[in-house]
């Protein structure tokens, strides 16, 4: 019965991921990525799916807080990208100030886009691992 629960969820999580590609959120989140961390989030996540259903289901926990703190690490990554390009001298012109803020968005990008991976990879574990105990 948890094998067929286990296929059915991840099946479920497979077309909510096609639609999202679709959509082109996948995309989005990825490439605003520039540090690349959601790539690694996302190939721990995949390895953790495949050992669920290969039968091991002992690195879960483990792996829920790993991610979040892959995620977090993200966030962090992504607030000194933005915080780097502002100094006093490029606050003095226009296109000084472009460029602060081209930098800024760019940052923050990284920062939600890591945390959402890291954070959407970790709930999926955690429902995993919620049915695997049962």
């Amino acid at each position: 019965m948890t094998l067929t629960r286990l296929y059915i969820i991840n099946f479920a999580g497979a077309c909510f991921v096609a639609w999202a590609a679709w959509f082109g959120y996948v995309q989005f989140v990825f490439s605003h990525d520039v540090s690349h961390i959601s790539y690694g989030i996302a190939a721990v996540f995949v390895l953790c799916v495949v050992r669920v259903f290969l039968g091991h289901t002992d690195h879960l926990e483990e792996a829920e807080k790993q991610l979040t703190g892959l995620g977090f690490i993200g966030t962090l990554v992504g607030f000194i990208l933005a915080l780097s390009g502002i100094s006093g001298a490029s606050m003095s012109t226009p296109d000084g100030l472009m460029s602060i803020g081209t930098g800024l968005l760019s940052g923050v990008g990284v920062a939600f886009c890591a945390s959402l991976v890291g954070v959407i990879c970790a709930q999926w574990l955690g429902l995993l691992g919620w049915l695997t105990r049962e």
